[in-house]
């Protein structure tokens, strides 16, 4: 078993035993990435509801790790056996490249043109030669997305490009699916796909706006759409932050909207358990005047 396989193994694993305890828990996990949760939920939702956004999101990871890893692996193997390229300049050369493939990968872009593209804009390593470095970048474009040949390519008679259906458009397919019943699934296709290939994917800002954008292209939503295509995106945020390595969210990054919500939502907390606290006791002070009455008589 690969080593990228056993720690996604192990992060799964982990996810799953070391649940969300307390609601300062999960809100501690969102507002790594700006998130904050809705106003007037109470605790046991807030930790599903956060919980099932981790579920969402390292679902989305396993898909997306595999493909670009595979090509790593390969790159790693190369590197070290056909050049013997030091451990620190290969792990850099192996980084740059990871780099990049996981941005293409994000934005559905994990193809032929959009890899070499993007390649020949990353700087020359200084211990490969023009015609090694170029060998390489023809590797990692074959190995994205290869032709099938030999007596496959006879047997259809033409030219069959392996995994044009990458990561990002089977997510994206199920998420116009889940709500097709309300919108038609292009409009959000169309939708998401413009979003992806902004700059900031996979920050806050992108999620409320990805958001906006979504419903906007769409007509006559119900809640229960919005709802299902906020939960979807707001995932997708999670997964896109950890997955291309962008820093914690800082607090003072927080929009006024957002300041307000969750002076808003503290609030709206305090006095729940304010007044949870001032039920339990005059309940339990009524249920004790009852009982001297009783004795009493």
């Amino acid at each position: 078993m690969k080593i990228s396989h056993i720690y996604l193994f192990l992060s799964l694993l982990a996810h799953y035993v070391l649940a969300f305890q307390s609601r300062e828990e999960a809100q501690a996990y969102l507002q790594r990435y700006g998130l904050i949760s809705e106003p007037g939920q109470d605790d046991a939702e807030v930790l599903g509801m956060v919980q099932r956004y981790r579920d969402m999101a390292l679902g989305t990871m396993s898909q997306f790790s595999d493909r670009v890893q595979r090509v790593l692996d390969g790159l790693d193997v190369k590197l070290k056996e056909a050049y013997g390229v030091a451990d620190a300049q290969r792990t850099a050369i192996v980084k740059s490249v990871d780099k990049a493939l996981r941005r293409l990968s994000v934005q559905g872009q994990l193809a032929q043109e959009h890899v070499q593209e993007q390649l020949a804009q990353l700087p020359h390593p200084v211990d490969l030669t023009r015609e090694q470095w170029a060998s390489i970048q023809q590797d990692i474009v074959d190995i994205v997305s290869p032709p099938a040949t030999g007596w496959w390519a006879s047997l259809v008679g033409q030219v069959v490009k392996i995994g044009d259906k990458d990561p990002y458009h089977l997510w994206r397919d199920e998420v116009a699916a889940s709500v097709s019943q309300w919108a038609p699934t292009q409009q959000v296709k169309d939708a998401l796909d413009a979003a992806v290939k902004a700059a900031d994917v996979g920050t806050s800002k992108w999620q409320k706006t990805t958001l906006d954008d979504v419903i906007r292209h769409t007509t006559d939503l119900p809640a229960q759409a919005k709802l299902e295509l906020d939960k979807e995106i707001t995932a997708f945020t999670i997964f896109a932050h950890d997955y291309l390595g962008l820093p914690a969210a800082s607090p003072s990054l927080l929009q006024p909207a957002d300041i307000i919500s969750n002076l808003k939502n503290f609030f709206q907390t305090a006095v729940h358990r304010v007044q949870t606290i001032i039920d339990t006791y005059f309940n339990k002070h009524t249920t004790d005047l009852a009982i001297v009455e009783r004795d009493d008589l």
